[in-house]
C-alpha cells in the first residue's frame, strides 16, 4: 500500500485507475486518477505554511532561527573586535590622551569618540537580523524551483458520471468505511438493505448531482438520429443511471419514458411552432421550424417530416396535377425541356417519413424527367442557375416530377409532386426500360 501511495506515476487509464484504488484499499469500482503536476517550491513559503499549520512546529522554527543568527551575530562582533583593536580596552584607558595625526594629543571618551566596533555591531545586527517582514519580503522575492507533485483524485464510480469524488485520502477512506459497512449489510440476508452507490456522499468534496431539465420545460429529444420537439412531462432521479425523463411529443401526440439527459437539450428556437406554421400558409395543426435561411423543418398532422416548404404546401393544400411546360418556362432560369439525354427518362425515388416519433415508413415513387438546368445556364441577375451542394461548383440539375394517384395511396398525404436532383443522384435512382415501361402497370424490382 505505501508503494502504490508514494509511487510518482500517472493512472493513464481507467483500469489503472482501478487497480491503484484496489491497492489502497479503495472498495471495488472506485478509481483513485493519479496525475503528475508541476509546480513552483519555495522552501521558505512551505516552512511559513508548515509554521501556520502548527503553533509547536512554528515555535520551534523561530527559536532555532533566533540561535542560529544570535551565533552568526556573535562571530561577526568578533571579527569587528579582532580587526578594529586587537588589545583590549578599560573604562580607564578610555580617558587617557590620545595622539592624533599630527602627534597632537587630545583627550577623548566613550561619549564624544563614534566607535568602530559599535558601528560594526550595528551593521551585522541590520544585516542579519531575523524579522517578520524580512522573511516576507525574502519570500516574495526568491523564486523558487519547479518540482513535480502528486495529484490524486478519489473517485467512488466511473469519473465523468457525475459520481462522488474526494481530493485527498483521509475523507475518501471515511467515507469507502461507510461504502463497506453499508455494502455489508447489504450483503447480509437477514439484513438486506440497500446497496452502495457513487451517488450516496452527495458528491463528496463536488457539489451534489442536479438535473440539467425541469418538469414543463420544452426541449428537443434525439430519436433515431433527429432532435425533435418535446415536453418534459416527468423526472425521476435514479442512483446509477442518474436523471431519467419521460417527455411528450407534440408532433404525434406520443410519450416516451426513460430519456436520458444525453439525449435532450433545450429548445433552440422558443417560437411557437404552430403559430410559426400558420404564418406561413399552414394551418395551426402544422408545425414548421426555420433553420436559417431556406432550410425548413415541416411537420404535417399525421407526423410526417418535410424538409422542403414548397413541397410541406403542395401536401398540405393537396395539388398533384403535373406542371405544364409553361410553369417550366416560368422559372428562372427556366427549365430546358429538350437538349438532355435524360429527359423522359422515369426514376424510383424512395422518401422515408415519420409516422410518428417511434416508426418511419418509407414511400417509393415513380417520376419521370421533364426538365433540366444545364451548368452554364444564369438566372436574370446573371448568378448560376445551379451550384451543387457537393462540390460548391455550378452544376445541371434536373427536374422529375410524379404522376402518383393519392386517392387509393395508403400515404397520400406524404406523397411528393416533384424533386430536383444533380446528375450523381439522378444516376443512383434512374431506371432502365426493363424496370419500368409507362404503358404497364406493374412496376419491377
Amino acid at each position: 500500500m505505501g508503494q502504490a501511495l508514494w509511487a510518482a506515476k500517472p493512472t493513464q487509464t481507467d483500469l489503472l485507475a482501478q487497480q491503484l484504488a484496489a491497492a489502497l484499499g479503495y472498495p471495488a469500482g472506485w478509481r483513485v486518477v493519479r496525475t503528475m503536476e508541476e509546480m513552483e517550491y519555495n522552501e521558505l513559503v512551505a516552512k511559513k505554511e508548515n509554521e501556520e499549520a502548527s503553533p509547536a512546529e512554528l515555535n520551534a522554527a523561530l527559536q532555532e532561527t533566533e540561535l542560529g543568527n544570535s551565533q552568526i551575530k556573535k562571530e561577526n562582533v568578533r571579527a569587528d573586535e579582532s580587526k578594529e583593536d586587537p588589545v583590549q580596552t578599560t573604562e580607564k584607558d578610555s580617558t587617557e590622551n590620545k595622539v592624533d595625526a599630527n602627534g597632537r594629543k587630545r583627550a577623548t571618551s566613550p561619549l564624544d569618540e563614534p566607535s568602530n566596533l559599535v558601528q560594526g555591531q550595528n551593521e551585522s545586527i541590520v544585516r542579519d537580523a531575523p524579522t517578520r517582514n524580512s522573511d516576507s519580503l525574502a519570500t516574495q522575492s526568491q523564486p523558487g524551483r519547479m518540482v513535480k507533485v502528486t495529484v490524486d483524485r478519489i473517485y467512488a464510480g466511473k469519473p465523468g458520471t457525475d459520481c462522488d469524488m474526494w481530493y485527498h485520502h483521509s475523507a475518501a477512506t471515511r467515507a469507502a468505511l461507510a461504502w463497506m459497512e453499508k455494502e455489508a449489510i447489504h450483503e447480509d440476508p437477514e439484513q438486506s438493505g440497500p446497496a452502495p452507490t457513487p451517488f450516496d456522499f452527495k458528491g463528496g468534496h463536488m457539489l451534489p448531482r442536479s438535473s440539467k431539465f425541469d418538469v414543463g420545460d420544452k426541449v428537443e429529444v434525439l430519436y433515431e438520429g433527429e432532435w425533435w420537439d418535446a415536453k418534459i412531462l416527468r423526472k425521476n432521479e435514479h442512483k446509477v443511471d442518474g436523471f431519467r425523463y419521460q417527455v411528450f411529443y407534440s408532433s404525434d401526440n406520443s410519450k416516451q419514458s426513460g430519456v436520458a439527459e444525453s439525449s435532450i437539450r433545450p429548445r433552440m428556437n422558443d417560437e411557437d411552432p404552430h403559430k410559426t406554421a400558420a404564418n406561413n400558409g399552414f394551418d395551426e395543426t402544422w408545425q414548421a421550424f426555420s433553420q436559417g435561411g431556406n432550410r425548413w423543418k415541416i411537420i404535417g398532422p399525421d407526423g410526417t417530416v418535410y424538409k422542403s416548404k414548397k413541397a410541406a404546401l403542395q401536401a398540405f393544400n393537396n395539388k398533384s396535377d403535373k406542371p405544364s411546360k409553361d410553369s417550366l418556362t416560368e422559372e428562372d432560369p427556366p427549365w430546358r425541356t429538350v437538349g438532355s439525354e435524360y429527359l423522359g427518362k422515369y426514376v424510383r425515388w424512395v422518401t422515408e417519413h415519420k409516422a410518428s416519433a417511434r416508426r418511419t415508413v418509407a414511400v417509393e415513387q415513380i417520376g419521370e424527367v421533364v426538365g433540366w438546368i444545364s451548368e452554364t445556364d444564369v438566372d436574370k441577375a446573371g448568378e448560376p442557375g445551379f451550384v451543387s451542394e457537393k462540390t460548391g461548383k455550378p452544376a445541371s440539375l434536373y427536374h422529375v416530377v410524379f404522376n402518383d394517384e393519392p386517392t387509393h395511396h395508403p400515404y397520400a398525404s406524404v406523397l411528393i409532386e416533384f424533386v430536383d436532383l444533380e446528375e450523381y443522384e439522378l444516376k443512383e435512382c434512374i431506371l432502365s426500360e426493363e424496370e419500368y415501361r409507362p404503358n404497364k402497370k406493374t412496376r419491377v424490382g
